[in-house]
């Protein structure tokens, strides 16, 4: 008797065929037809008479069936036997897995912005053309072959993520299939009916969650409180508002929802390091995940577009918040704005930032930030802001001759005055004269008049940079007209200045 690891026993090769007219008798066609002849004989005599008033022959119909399911068998054993055959599956399974690891590293099945498979998974809701998740992502392989699949499933390593966004049965699947290693765990916009499971998912990874993100819609977020949980290895949270296509519709608002500060009022971290809010209406500066060991703190809304603003309450608050992260080296804050401004305030030392990044934020938070920061000289900083806030309202002689309000000119000068800008090089304000400047010809030039409006097209542009530091740039957003992609689009692009394309004097 042959041991396991001899070879198969040797099966005559079919003949070639000897010529085009002239068939071997031991060929492949040959022995197929000589073998299912008679049963393709009986296969065409049914349905010959399928349209006889005869009675049907049922023991006939349960053969028939049973003999599809075996041909299957045969035919399914033969695509394994093709697929064993190929190079690439004589590859040893390290080799493989490290192959999908390229891969799974470019096509994710959570992404690192995990509300994108949210989005995924909802369109799929809406029409089954779209295709699903796992035939989009690496895990596509898995449907290649069983020698594919089962290296695929064996290593931990190519499962670094699990999600509720699949279901409770995936994510189950997922938090095995993860084994022992380190792992980011996503909340689902829409994992109602699994509370319990998802609860007990959590505890049983409690150990190795290194990233916690969480992607609620307005309605998800009322409901959304994370049981009392210890996470000594989280490195990571990442908190993204879901827009909420039911609820915008009919509340008739357009409002950012407000931060729920119970979602994660129970969860202990005390070794965060990042921290990312996005889209919510406010933050409370006094969160327990302000921990003193965050490195990156960003907060914004980042929907695009959006008219909407972070409310950050007060500068004092804020400045006091930042105070309290001794290890902050990256702050980004987007679309934000201050109810409350304070004079007097004593700076704040940020000696390990290293980037800050002010993006569409309120004039006075951007004036009010670059004053009172004290940062290193290494450090990067960017500000960008909508200096029409600062305009008076839109009258006939304004409309018509563009004038900047005195207040704008006030509120800069004011702050120009810091110390932070005693070595400024150089102020540029213009006003943008015409419609369509010559600067932005083609596509935008063709835009009727009727669908732009005179107001929104009042775009001022400021420009300041400081000779000796020219890491500090401050540049206003610039409105620029461009066709319309949808009813509800606004008709321009928010353009940014580019230091290196400054004037060299004022």
């Amino acid at each position: 008797m042959a041991s396991s690891g001899s070879l198969p026993p040797a099966v005559p090769p079919f003949e070639e065929r000897k010529t085009k007219s002239q068939p071997c008798k031991n060929s492949v066609k040959a022995h197929w037809s000589s073998a299912y002849q008679p049963r393709v004989e009986f296969y065409r005599s049914i349905i010959d008479s399928r349209h006889s008033s005869a009675k049907v022959p049922s023991e006939a119909l349960r053969q028939i069936r049973r003999e599809s399911s075996i041909i299957k068998a045969q035919h399914a054993l033969l695509n394994e036997c093709e697929n064993a055959l190929l190079p690439v599956s004589r590859l040893a399974p390290e080799i493989l897995s490290h192959i999908f690891l390229f891969l799974a590293q470019d096509l994710p099945l959570v992404p690192e912005d995990a509300e994108k498979l949210d989005l995924i998974i909802y369109k799929r809701r809406r029409d089954k053309k779209n295709p699903h998740p796992l035939r989009k992502s690496w895990t596509k392989v898995l449907f290649v072959s069983r020698h594919f699949r089962r290296t695929a499933l064996s290593d931990p390593s190519l499962w670094p993520a699990v999600t509720t966004a699949l279901g409770q049965q995936w994510m189950n699947k997922l938090v095995d299939l993860s084994g022992s290693s380190p792992i980011t765990f996503h909340l689902g916009a829409r994992y109602d009916g699994m509370k319990k499971a998802v609860r007990a998912a959590l505890v049983q990874v409690i150990g190795r969650t290194r990233s916690l993100q969480i992607t609620s819609n307005s309605k998800g977020l009322r409901t959304l409180v994370l049981p009392t949980l210890q996470l000594p290895e989280l490195r990571q949270v990442r908190f993204h508002m879901e827009d909420d296509e039911e609820e915008s519709s009919t509340d008739g608002e357009d409002m950012v929802p407000s931060w729920n500060s119970d979602t994660l009022a129970r969860v202990t971290a005390p070794a965060l390091q990042e921290l990312f809010i996005h889209g919510f209406g406010d933050f409370p500066w006094v969160s327990t995940l302000l921990q003193p060991s965050l490195t990156t703190l960003h907060i914004g809304v980042d929907a695009e577009p959006s008219h909407e603003l972070v409310d950050l309450y007060s500068i004092k608050t804020l400045l006091a918040a930042l105070s309290r992260l001794p290890r902050l080296a990256e702050l980004s804050l987007k679309r934000c704005q201050v109810k409350v401004l304070h004079s007097g305030l004593a700076p704040v030392s940020m000696p390990l930032l290293r980037k800050v990044r002010l993006e569409h934020c309120e004039y006075m938070l951007v004036a009010y930030a670059f004053a009172h920061l004290h940062v290193p000289q290494e450090a990067k900083l960017y500000f960008s802001t909508d200096m029409q806030r600062f305009n008076d309202p839109p009258g006939t002689f304004l409309s018509q001759h563009h004038q900047i309000s005195p207040l704008f000119f006030s509120t800069l000068k004011q702050h120009l005055a810091t110390a932070a800008w005693q070595n400024v090089y150089t102020v540029e304000c213009m006003t943008k004269p015409e419609m369509y400047p010559e600067m932005y010809s083609g596509e935008a030039s063709t835009i009727e008049d009727e669908e732009y409006d005179d107001y929104e097209d009042q775009a001022f542009v400021i420009n300041v940079w400081r000779l000796d530091d020219p890491r500090i740039v401050c540049a206003d957003c610039e409105r620029v007209p461009r066709p319309k992609k949808s009813y509800f689009d606004t008709p321009y692009d928010y353009v940014i200045g580019n230091p290196s394309g400054f004037p060299t004097n004022a």
